[in-house]
């Protein structure tokens, strides 16, 4: 069978009452497939991919490669205390309306706070290729 080059998930959603993940993976020129798993399969394939993920990035790290990061457009963001926990709960959603959600300890949340403040302060010069 011919391997298919994925370059996109452009839309996801889930089914509370039959405990599925639906979701549409893009295949480049060869268009999109639309897929539905039940909740244990998907976390099955998300902690493989995870793990080979995390192998790809060690060996980039301990070799000094550098990487390129795909970065998704982000079209809203929440940020909310939890009143239970003494995490922050942050919430993006991409532009193809995907959330991604996290819960912060309250120190992490505000050296990232920080960070996200100086670093959109900082005047980076346009390089050259």
């Amino acid at each position: 069978m011919a391997k298919k080059r994925l370059t996109g998930m452009p839309m996801g959603a889930v089914d509370l009452d039959r405990d599925e993940v639906q979701f549409t993976l893009r295949l480049g020129a060869n268009g999109e497939i639309d897929l539905v798993a039940k909740a244990g399969v998907v976390e099955q394939v998300i902690s493989g991919l995870a793990r080979m993920c995390a192998e790809l990035r060690a060996r980039s790290l301990s070799g000094g490669k550098a990487r390129v990061v795909p970065a998704e457009g982000l079209s809203s963001a929440h940020i909310q205390r939890d009143r239970l926990q003494d995490v922050v709960l942050v919430q993006f959603v991409t532009d193809r309306g995907v959330p991604h959600t996290f819960a912060i300890p309250l120190d992490d949340a505000a050296d990232i706070a920080a960070r996200l403040k100086t670093e959109s302060e900082r005047d980076v010069p346009a390089g050259s290729a």
